[in-house]
């Protein structure tokens, strides 16, 4: 069974958890039972600000929505230059996407990214 995250929340000591946080930085303890509850209140869709590195170290800006495919995002802010990249490359905190198939599988709500901002590197 697959839960959608849009329709759960995480509860520890009957609080709900801010989703939009680390967790390191909620104060949660070392293996604390964290409880599964459905949502109350449904969560809108925000907007995410990306920073595109490329590979002469230039960075491409704008504003995206966190249910937005990274293969999108590249083509937007490419525009012209996106044929020099074959097999474009995403490298976001250790994680890598590599691949047409798999950058237009992944929006940034998978990779984590649901507000505020965010650099990914494109190799």
């Amino acid at each position: 069974m697959k839960a959608n995250s849009n329709d759960f929340d995480l509860k520890y000591h009957n609080k709900i958890l801010d989703t939009t946080s680390l967790i390191r930085f909620t104060n949660i303890a070392n293996n604390a039972l964290l409880e599964l509850v459905p949502v109350t209140k449904s969560r809108q869709n925000s907007s995410v600000g990306v920073w595109l590195q490329i590979e002469d170290g230039s960075r491409l800006s704008g504003e995206f929505s966190s249910n937005q495919n990274l293969w999108e995002i590249i083509q937007i802010l490419l525009k012209d230059n996106f044929s020099n990249y074959e097999s474009p490359a995403i490298i976001y905190t250790r994680m890598e996407i590599i691949g047409k198939e798999q950058l237009q599988q992944k929006t940034l709500k998978d990779i984590g990214l649901v507000s505020g901002k965010a650099l990914l590197r494109l190799v």
